[in-house]
């Protein structure tokens, strides 16, 4: 999955990204800045039920800018600096999204060796 994101994060001013399931589940994460705790360890159901029905927000917060987007795999959260360029965020996660989906549709577990004909 680091190589899905491996553009986001090479961009300027991304501090970090973060892919949660539908139910809230943290998925992935990548920081590039000391997190005062563990974000495995914390409950982002708020976060995917706040967004929910939402395909694409941009939020800005102080210094800070998130962007949050709708994915087939859940929902994808971009942390960056507030003069990072949105476009190029925007333009990496689509190109990203079409990976993220072939990835959540491959089959799990053992069935992945076995294929239908």
């Amino acid at each position: 999955m680091k190589q899905i994101f491996k553009d986001i994060i090479a961009i300027d001013g991304v501090k970090g990204i973060l892919l949660f399931s539908t139910e809230g589940r943290l998925h992935f994460h990548e920081l590039n800045y000391p997190f005062h705790e563990n974000p495995a360890r914390q409950d982002w159901s708020f976060l995917s039920s706040m967004m929910k029905g939402v395909r694409e927000a941009d939020l800005i917060y102080e210094n800070s800018r998130f962007y949050f987007r709708s994915t087939a795999a859940g929902y994808l959260l971009v942390v960056m600096e507030r003069a990072t360029p949105i476009s190029l965020v925007r333009l990496s996660c689509d190109m990203a999204i079409p990976a993220l989906k072939k990835q959540a549709d491959a089959p799990k577990g053992i069935m992945r060796f076995f294929k239908r004909k």
